[in-house]
């Protein structure tokens, strides 16, 4: 009993200094982001631009992983009654624990769960006689699933799908909503582990 603790002590750490060694990974990713809103009586959509995103992630072990991803601001562009109708700018980041599986040499599956956070600002609508008010700040909880791929020791490819809740209050001249916000991203990018 002794030997076998001493054995799974040992792999312990030298899977912990492991990942001390190289115990920060950099994603670049290009992000594809969804918001929908529940309920949406005023059948509003925003568009699908391709946005840049930058993750940071800190390995406690091989498989254990702090991950912040930032995404950069850019503007989107609101429709109601698929009519566009104005625009915004947002700001959706998100602090994520992660578990990675590390079974397999060639694919690298993780799994995190965490908090995000939005900014709107900068709202602009081309009907000065339909304004329509957002919170401007909103908290809530996000999940996440990815794999990387790596191409050797430090590089490697990655895909990460994304989902956060949240609640927004939405209000026009004809009704006000206390909305449940569904944000969605599927991004491709690289990793840098150092």
């Amino acid at each position: 009993m002794k030997k076998v603790a001493v054995l799974l002590m040992g792999g312990w750490l030298s899977a912990s200094l492991a990942a001390q060694e190289m115990p920060w990974m950099l994603r670049g990713r290009l992000v594809q982001p969804q918001l929908t809103y529940t309920p949406n009586p005023g059948e509003f959509s925003m568009d699908k631009k391709l946005m840049p995103e930058v993750d940071l992630s800190y390995f406690f072990s091989d498989n254990l992983a702090l991950e912040f991803s930032f995404t950069a601001l850019r503007t989107q562009r609101v429709y109601r009654d698929s009519l566009p109708v104005g625009t915004f700018e947002n700001l959706p980041p998100t602090l994520l624990a992660q578990y990675h599986v590390t079974r397999w040499s060639a694919l690298k599956p993780y799994v995190g769960a965490g908090i995000a956070y939005t900014k709107t600002s900068t709202l602009h609508f081309d009907s000065p006689n339909f304004p329509v008010a957002v919170d401007p700040r909103s908290w809530g909880m996000a999940w996440q699933l990815g794999m990387d791929v790596p191409l050797d020791r430090t590089w490697s490819l990655n895909v990460d799908w994304k989902r956060a809740r949240f609640n927004s209050l939405i209000a026009t001249p004809l009704y006000a909503a206390d909305s449940r916000v569904t944000l969605r991203t599927v991004s491709m990018g690289l990793g840098y582990r150092f």
